[in-house]
């Protein structure tokens, strides 16, 4: 009976030997698992990660180098081409707006010059002592300055009702009427020297200067009085 008890605790050590080396080799299988998982898997990810906080922040100088397996390579390679697009279409969109800035200054500088260029006209309408007007090709008086009206003692509101032909001296209207046709034609600029009459009905001499203005489509008069010449 003894030689089965010994058989026996043989076999169990035996059995315990073989259960505990499994165990070890589990155990060393599972760490050298996690080592290469860390390193083929974690790491990276970890890497990604801090690259996508970085960029996040602003910096899209970021790159990453990955060392793992192909899908894992394959991801870090996509990861660097999409932050190389996303900096080519900022750099491109930095690029856009300084041009609109640049533009916005241009068309800025253009406003504020025109609006002195319109200050200084509005000046030059309202305290000229020569005659000025603005009509249409044909010769309907639409704006008139002060002296227009002081000089010749008609209305503002009535100015604007009559053609500039109708101001004129009844012996030289065909000659205006003439004039103004030429410029509605095509004629830039005539110069003449013609009797207009004030609402009194007294003549009076001026030397007219009349220029078309192509872009508006209007006839820019000036009379100057030269009367008592």
């Amino acid at each position: 009976t003894e030689l089965p008890i010994k058989e026996a605790f043989s076999l169990t050590g035996n059995v315990m030997i073989i259960i505990g080396g499994l165990i070890v080799f589990t155990l060393l299988m599972s760490i050298m698992f996690q080592f290469i998982l860390r390193q083929q898997v974690i790491q990276p990810i970890e890497k990604l990660y801090s690259a996508a906080v970085n960029v996040a922040g602003g910096d899209l100088s970021q790159r990453v180098e990955i060392a793992g397996s192909h899908q894992v390579k394959t991801l870090g390679d996509e990861f660097n081409a999409m932050v190389a697009k996303l900096k080519s279409t900022l750099d491109q969109e930095k690029e856009r707006f300084h041009e609109l800035e640049e533009l916005n200054e241009a068309l800025q500088a253009e406003i504020d010059e025109r609006q002195r260029a319109e200050t200084a006209l509005d000046q030059i309408f309202s305290l000229s002592q020569d005659l000025i007007a603005i009509a249409s090709l044909e010769g309907q008086l639409e704006m008139v300055n002060p002296a227009f009206v002081r000089v010749l003692g008609y209305s503002e509101a009535g100015l604007k009702t009559k053609n500039f032909s109708q101001l004129v001296h009844s012996d030289e209207r065909q000659e205006i009427r003439a004039l103004l046709r030429e410029l509605a034609a095509g004629r830039s600029l005539a110069k003449i020297e013609t009797r207009i009459e004030t609402a009194e009905g007294s003549s009076l001499w001026f030397a007219l200067n009349a220029q078309r203005m192509d872009l508006e489509k209007k006839v820019f008069i000036v009379a100057r009085d030269i009367t008592s010449l």
